[in-house]
């Protein structure tokens, strides 16, 4: 049975003040959206991902050509399979709020409810980004819940950037490379920024977060190493891992052997680097990346190199 059957296929909106429109239309506004707890995703591609991640919108606005994709991404999703999988584990990390019961039919029949159709003129108004595809969506941010004890196995990334293109391109790095939770400080742009959903290609979305409270139990009992992003003047990751090996509490992780499996890793700000206090509290391992012909990797790519780093020097360990 098609998707769209016992539905009511929606009007056309043309008003500027159709209620909808003002909706998305004032939600352009980061301050609005923080304020409100709320993530839009601009253009098919981040609509997409927000489909895949098992996200559930409120409020979609789109032209009726949008609209019909949608409508087909929809039904693709439902004879393919029974539930929408995620890329990263939403339901496990993510609010009961925004992903209850958001898979399979559920789920696309929730997308369907909030569906809007609307001129491209109203749509493009409402949007971030005009150039992109006509398709905004709107809905509730996946609230994270409290990471009471972090396992000896688990790789962290604290981070403090502000420029949402690097919180982005960091949060695509831990996807790739293995990271666990993150752990973003008040200091640090908003993993929900629209910026960060776009340059992380949605993925910000979906990944693990959890608080500084948990990170500094974990560091001061010696259940996981700290080791920090340094330009300049700190080890290689090859002797990071070794001091890594040190320091961790013996027999604490799933090896059985004190060999660390897991880490917490400090990126700090782009320009002054990790904080004099977390440095004081933490105590991290300075990691450099050896570079040529240039003065120092920029934040995001240094995180990556250092993240592959540490991960095959590990790897090899265990």
């Amino acid at each position: 049975m098609p998707l769209g059957h016992g539905l009511r296929l929606p009007l056309v909106i043309s008003s500027r003040q159709n209620e909808i429109v003002k909706l998305v239309r004032g939600l352009r506004r980061w301050q609005r959206l923080r304020k409100q707890k709320l993530v839009r995703l601009d253009g098919r591609r981040l609509v997409d991902q927000g489909l895949e991640l098992g996200w559930a919108p409120t409020t979609v606005l789109a032209t009726p050509d949008e609209a019909a994709w949608l409508r087909q991404r929809l039904e693709e999703r439902q004879s393919h399979s029974a539930a929408l999988p995620a890329v990263l584990p939403l339901s496990s990390h993510g609010s009961q709020g925004a992903r209850a019961d958001n898979t399979g039919s559920t789920l696309q029949q929730r997308w369907l409810r909030s569906l809007h159709s609307a001129t491209e003129q109203l749509v493009r108004g409402a949007m971030v980004t005009p150039r992109l595809e006509p398709v905004v969506a709107v809905g509730p941010r996946p609230l994270q819940r409290l990471c009471q004890d972090i396992t000896p196995d688990e790789r962290i990334v604290v981070v403090a950037v502000q420029d949402p293109g690097n919180l982005g391109s960091i949060v695509r790095s831990c996807v790739a490379f293995g990271v666990d939770r993150m752990c973003v400080l008040d200091t640090c742009v908003d993993p929900y920024h629209p910026s960060v959903l776009r340059s992380s290609a949605g993925l910000s979305l979906a990944m693990p977060y959890c608080d500084l409270a948990a990170v500094t139990r974990a560091v001061s009992t010696g259940v996981l190493p700290a080791v920090s992003a340094s330009a300049h003047h700190g080890l290689t990751p090859a002797e990071a891992c070794q001091r890594m090996h040190e320091r961790t509490v013996p027999a604490t992780n799933s090896t059985g052997d004190g060999t660390p499996s897991g880490f917490v890793l400090f990126v700090g700000h782009e320009t002054r680097g990790v904080a004099p206090d977390l440095v004081d509290s933490f105590d991290p391992l300075p990691v450099t990346i050896p570079v040529r012909l240039v003065d120092s990797l920029g934040v995001a790519a240094a995180t990556a190199v250092v993240l592959q780093c540490l991960r095959a020097g590990l790897d090899a360990m265990t």
